[in-house]
């Protein structure tokens, strides 16, 4: 993605993301507005804690997202948040890229996942 003055961004923590716009993509409908999304994934689907929470949170907010999707392992880092955020947005925590889908996408019936 790019932020407002054209600066591309990238990196682990937009993994989430880059999920759900691929998806997004290969269905042909665009993802509903107000959503936002942080955290690593892995090849088997887990979602990783990431940095800079507070910081993704408020401008999440700032650009109008009321669902915040995050990793489960950043449960602790909602005291860095200002309440004001905190009190307007709901959060979604994931431990898995199908929470995430499962929020973005309703309607999808997933399957579950087998223990390995």
């Amino acid at each position: 993605h790019q932020d407002l003055i054209g600066v591309r961004k990238g990196g682990p923590s937009m993994g989430v993301a880059a999920v759900l716009s691929i998806l997004s993509a290969l269905r042909g409908e665009p993802l509903r507005g107000g959503l936002a999304a942080t955290g690593e994934v892995t090849l088997d689907g887990r979602v990783l804690v990431v940095g800079g929470i507070s910081e993704k949170v408020i401008a999440a907010h700032r650009s109008g997202a009321r669902t915040i999707m995050r990793p489960a392992g950043n449960a602790n880092d909602l005291a860095e948040i200002p309440d004001d955020v905190r009190s307007d947005v709901e959060f979604v925590l994931l431990r898995c890229v199908d929470d995430a889908i499962a929020v973005a996408f309703p309607e999808l019936q997933l399957v579950p996942r087998v223990a390995a």
